[in-house]
């Protein structure tokens, strides 16, 4: 049987991590992480086939953390889609010109997030 694909997913709030894991965890090996620093540990260990970051986390953001990410040799080919409970077109902006490969808003529709994760993973 062939592996699973990675996702590692990034979020402060533990209620979205656990939505999260239990929409992905049937097709995807997931790990979690709670803050920027520990994403990006998580990302050089796991090396995951994608990662959805939240934008909005204290400490570092997760703009700060994708800018990390594609500034790092090693990480910068990972696609990081970022989500967001902000509605502003400026942090989507923002986070396309650092490299994001998608956006997904709070609250966000599961098949949508699905079809979003596999299609970026597939190209």
């Amino acid at each position: 049987m062939d592996a699973k694909p990675k996702a590692l997913l990034v979020d402060d709030t533990s209620a979205f991590l656990m939505i999260l894991n239990s929409i992905l965890k049937a097709d995807y090996e997931i790990f979690i992480a709670t803050n920027g620093t520990d994403a990006l540990e998580t990302m050089r260990t796991a090396m995951p086939d994608v990662v959805l970051l939240d934008v909005m986390m204290p400490g570092m953001s997760g703009l700060e953390v994708l800018a990390a990410a594609k500034a790092d040799d090693a990480l910068k080919a990972i696609p990081i889609i970022m989500i967001t409970g902000k509605t502003g077109d400026e942090d989507e902006e923002k986070g396309f010109a650092l490299g994001a490969a998608g956006y997904i808003g709070k609250p966000f529709d599961v098949d949508a997030v699905k079809r979003l994760i596999a299609d970026i993973i597939r190209d």
